[in-house]
């Protein structure tokens, strides 16, 4: 086995300026101690510990006992959060730095650690945390730029980004855990379980699903739809969201709902399809009837709540 150890703050991650601001403030604020250097090449031992133990020692003749080290590294703690959330680049990895250790470990054959001066509590709590965040990002960022050509930035194509939120969350419960006791740690726990659960009958009844995706890719799919006519169902932004980009030329006819219409003698087009359904509140036969298609001339391909009509012969 071979073992490669790196550093945190300024080897894999460009936190170094972030990490000694935050701490100097950490120590005015908890102290009152002002002016902390910050060139830490002055200290005889380079860690969040030794750093906090010399100036103990200078300014109070004494090394710190264990509740005032908690609350500067509480303040700490708050500190970093407060810098991430109102700039995240502040965190960014030093480039490459990811793609070397995801190499290393893909290799096989390497152990990679982790080595830093920082407090422990920091480097267990946010390496997963900005790990899991950084994969949440990337992957959404993917999505949203392939769905600039092909529509796939739905809820059920993003539970690839699961795992790593129940990482995060679960960092989060164990830190609320730690600093605020159990009762609190579980309040959050359950929110967060409540935000990232859907329902059931959500589920199975909000369109936006398999009903659409699943339609969407036939009409997509059938010879001669590049271009040409569909009448559609209902408001035709919904449908457009999934054409206008990769059929440009596919020109959708919107049908209101509840209104009636003679389809049974529309002149063909280049594209086979006539009718593009999407809905829970009618069916292929009762639209039918009102839209003047009789089943015998037309062609139905039936999904999971939604429907397309095509014209003679049948495409089913």
């Amino acid at each position: 086995m071979k073992l490669v150890v790196f550093d945190l703050d300024g080897t894999l991650a460009r936190t170094s300026a972030v990490d000694a601001e935050c701490y100097a403030r950490a120590l005015v604020d908890t102290l009152g101690i002002q002016g902390v250097e910050t060139d830490w090449n002055r200290y005889e031992h380079v860690t969040d510990e030794g750093i906090l133990a010399q100036l103990f020692m200078e300014h109070f003749g004494r090394v710190p006992v264990a509740r005032e080290r908690e609350r500067i590294l509480d303040r700490f703690v708050d500190l970093l959060a407060d810098r991430w959330a109102a700039n995240p680049t502040e965190f960014a990895e030093v480039p490459g730095a990811g793609s070397m250790v995801a190499h290393l470990l893909d290799e096989g054959g390497w152990t990679v650690a982790l080595a830093t001066g920082g407090w422990r509590q920091l480097a267990e709590w946010y390496s997963p945390i900005w790990a899991c965040t950084l994969l949440c990002l990337l992957t959404l960022a993917a999505a949203a730029a392939i769905s600039l050509h092909t529509p796939i930035l739905t809820s059920r194509n993003m539970i690839v980004v699961l795992p790593a939120l129940y990482v995060i969350a679960a960092e989060l419960t164990s830190s609320l855990m730690g600093r605020w006791g159990a009762a609190v740690g579980a309040m959050y726990l359950a929110a967060q379980a409540g935000l990232m659960s859907q329902s059931i009958v959500a589920y199975y009844t909000k369109e936006m699903k398999e009903q659409w995706r699943d339609s969407a890719a036939l009409v997509l799919h059938t010879p001669g739809c590049e271009s040409g006519t569909i009448h559609v169902y209902g408001d035709s932004a919904n449908y457009r969201f999934f054409t206008k980009s990769v059929r440009p030329q596919l020109r959708l006819i919107e049908i209101p709902e509840g209104a009636t219409k003679d389809l049974g003698h529309e002149p063909p087009t280049s594209c086979p399809i006539l009718l593009w359904v999407v809905g829970w509140a009618w069916n292929a036969d009762d639209l039918g009837g009102r839209l003047g298609l009789s089943a015998p001339s037309f062609g139905v391909a039936d999904f999971y709540g939604a429907f397309v009509v095509f014209r003679n012969p049948p495409y089913t």
